[in-house]
């Protein structure tokens, strides 16, 4: 059955939401505004999915996708939106996220900071193999789709172990580097605990800045990297975060601490933790902003207060979005 119906917002992920005869239903490769021709595809109680056939009147910042393999490759979700609806959208997603799951009100966030390099900058990405072809996973999250190039990779290679994890894009991974170093730079040279730190980009230049500085990461490879590549002094641990974490808190003090958790987030022994414990200063990086919110939540009930909430976008092309969130304790609140 053919259904045409108006496009309120965009979810995070990329589909589009539409309402039909009370339903929600999520249509993918559409945009805010934009009157569809769809059919539903699959439906469940409390929503459905559905396929545009034809769009009936276009977005003004509609554009024809670069890559040729775009709506059937799952890599990229924008692609038909120009990129300053693009960035407009990521910040929608955050904003939302903040006041619809963590409840959180009158929280400014910064704009984005956007980059002049929207193609060809991804240092990693994950390709499968049928046969003798290479390929990506589809858009249905199960089909094996060919490809002989990528609009989104650099082709750049990295003498680093798969199993390592680097942030995609250089250019804004380094402009996020910079912004927290500066902040940090600000309170003279306090004790820090990185949790989640990866390889150590961001710890080794925090141990060069003067600070003492602990790192704790469970991928055992990464911190063999980072010990081998970075100078400075600095405690290396290899642990699970959640098992170690207040042990560190309840004997270094630290004013600062840093998380840079994965999509999940931070889980209730992190949280529980920082509650308890209580660092003065905490900068949050996130690259899911439903989780992100949900953990911004707790600590906002906890005593602190959001100064910064700063997104980057690493990935143009896509949804995904990476945020800074800069939390210092309400002394007023500590008791």
């Amino acid at each position: 059955m053919l259904i045409t119906e108006s496009v309120s917002n965009i979810a995070f992920g990329g589909h589009g939401v539409v309402r039909h005869e009370g339903k929600v239903v999520f249509v993918p490769f559409v945009l805010p505004g934009e009157k569809v021709e769809f059919e539903i595809t699959q439906s469940k109680k409390s929503h459905a999915f559905g396929r545009a056939l034809r769009i009936l009147n276009a977005h003004p910042d509609r554009i024809t996708p670069k890559c040729e393999y775009y709506g059937r490759c799952g890599g990229c979700q924008l692609q038909h939106a120009s990129y300053d609806l693009q960035l407009k959208l990521k910040q929608q997603f955050i904003e939302e996220a903040l006041t619809r799951i963590g409840k959180l009100q009158n929280i400014l966030v910064s704009p984005i900071i956007g980059t002049k390099h929207q193609w060809a900058y991804r240092r990693r990405i994950k390709l499968h193999k049928q046969g003798d072809q290479l390929g990506f996973i589809g858009v249905d999250n199960s089909s094996f789709v060919p490809v002989t190039h990528c609009e989104i990779d650099s082709g750049q290679s990295l003498d680093l172990d798969p199993d390592i994890f680097v942030q995609a894009h250089p250019e804004q991974s380094e402009k996020l580097y910079g912004d927290l170093l500066n902040q940090i730079k600000q309170l003279g040279t306090p004790k820090i605990l990185d949790l989640y730190c990866g390889m150590g980009i961001l710890t080794a230049r925090l141990a060069a800045l003067g600070c003492e500085v602990t790192g704790i990461e469970l991928n055992a490879k990464a911190i063999a990297w980072a010990q081998k590549n970075h100078a400075h002094p600095i405690r290396w641990v290899v642990a699970d975060v959640a098992k170690v974490m207040a042990g560190y808190l309840k004997r270094d003090r630290p004013a600062v601490v840093l998380v840079n958790p994965p999509r999940t987030g931070l889980n209730p022994e992190v949280t529980n933790a920082l509650v308890t414990y209580r660092p003065k200063h905490i900068f949050y990086t996130s690259c899911m902003p439903a989780t992100l919110a949900r953990d911004l939540k707790i600590l906002v009930e906890a005593g602190y207060v959001i100064e910064q909430c700063q997104p980057y976008d690493l990935f143009p092309q896509t949804t995904h979005v990476e945020t800074v969130v800069t939390l210092c304790l309400n002394s007023s609140k500590t008791s």
